[in-house]
């Protein structure tokens, strides 16, 4: 005895054949798109736990401040298994913990580059490259060093040296009434490491004096 399958029947199993098949290929085709989606996901569980604002970047504009392409970045992630990149992420964490922001610093050493041209230079964190910088002229009176005025502030940051603190504004400054030192304010995120950025705002304030142009020259 055969049974005999409706038209409207044989249409709906085919519809929901061709939808299942239709998901199946959406979903394959996201995982494709963002390879680094299970990483995204140990990260989001790593800030639930610790309390943290992490966030990997993917965006090449971003990424390219720290003279990293989207692939780069793709390989760097997907070369670790889930356990590395939780390990990975927890070092960043524990560095962090280890060398908390100061919002006020003071700065006595530079760099000279011409006589009149003075540059000073702030690490801000002891086991990188990168600094914070005030670039400006300086005249001398009676052995007394004063700021004449201010070239450029602003962080300079090398490929590899982590944590990059990334400016959101530009600094501003405040020159003391004897034009002896200047206070720099300076508003930024921090890069962690490849595509890691912490959504936290920090402000630190850096004070650099005049007087040390003597001392370098």
């Amino acid at each position: 005895m055969k049974i005999k399958r409706s038209k409207k029947v044989s249409k709906f199993l085919a519809l929901l054949l061709l939808l299942t098949s239709f998901s199946l290929i959406i979903s394959t085709a996201a995982e494709q798109v963002d390879p680094l989606r299970p990483y995204k996901e140990i990260l989001a569980e790593f800030n639930e736990e610790k309390g943290t604002s992490y966030i990997m970047v993917s965006d090449e504009e971003e990424l390219a401040k720290t003279n990293l392409t989207v692939q780069e970045l793709v390989d760097f992630y997907t070369n670790m298994g889930a356990d590395v990149f939780r390990d990975y992420i927890n070092e960043i964490y524990v560095r962090s913990m280890n060398n908390p922001v100061q919002s006020e610093a003071t700065v006595t050493g530079g760099q000279r580059e011409r006589a009149e041209d003075y540059e000073q230079k702030h690490e801000y964190v002891s086991s990188s490259l990168n600094y914070f910088y005030l670039k400006s002229k300086v005249v001398t009176i009676n052995n007394t060093v004063y700021y004449n005025s201010v070239v450029e502030v602003g962080e300079t940051h090398f490929a590899g040296q982590y944590p990059v603190y990334d400016l959101y504004a530009t600094p501003t400054y405040k020159v003391s009434d004897d034009s002896t030192s200047i206070t720099v304010t300076y508003k930024y995120h921090k890069i962690e490491g490849p595509g890691i950025s912490n959504l936290v705002a920090y402000t630190d304030n850096i004070t650099y004096f005049a007087s040390q142009w003597l001392l370098d020259n």
